[in-house]
């Protein structure tokens, strides 16, 4: 019987050291580095700047969506029975798109804040500072 590095056949070794690219990407993009401390998604925007400073840009706009809650409430010729049906709403939702130049060597990092929440963190192009 031949021995396989960490005890997996090759075909098994590639599937893994794939999930591990896939979740070791996956893991970080939720998350910002400034000096020593880190940034992640669910954090405030005052938290952010106070870790990372001002953005290189910020853009801010507001959008409209629609969110629908299922409601149950009495029907029925006697209310005797129970119905859900699907109640909408509009809410407004501020949108702040902060980016972060950290150099030339470093990628561009895109953050995305909804209400004041961090809700997206993602790479771009490399910087140019």
């Amino acid at each position: 019987m031949r021995d396989y590095p960490f005890g997996l056949k090759p075909l098994s070794q590639a599937f893994f050291l794939l999930f591990l690219t896939v979740f070791a990407t996956h893991a970080g993009a939720k998350s910002l580095r400034c000096d020593q401390k880190l940034v992640a998604v669910g954090d405030s925007t005052h938290r952010v700047l106070s870790h990372c400073g001002e953005p290189n840009d910020l853009r801010k706009r507001t959008e409209t969506r629609v969110v629908r809650n299922a409601v149950q409430s009495a029907c029925g010729v006697e209310q005797m029975q129970t119905c859900t049906r699907i109640v909408e709403r509009y809410v407004n939702v501020e949108i702040q798109e902060w980016i972060y130049d950290l150099g030339p060597r470093r990628l561009l990092r895109n953050l995305t804040f909804e209400n004041g929440s961090l809700v997206k963190v993602e790479s771009d192009g490399f910087g140019s500072n």
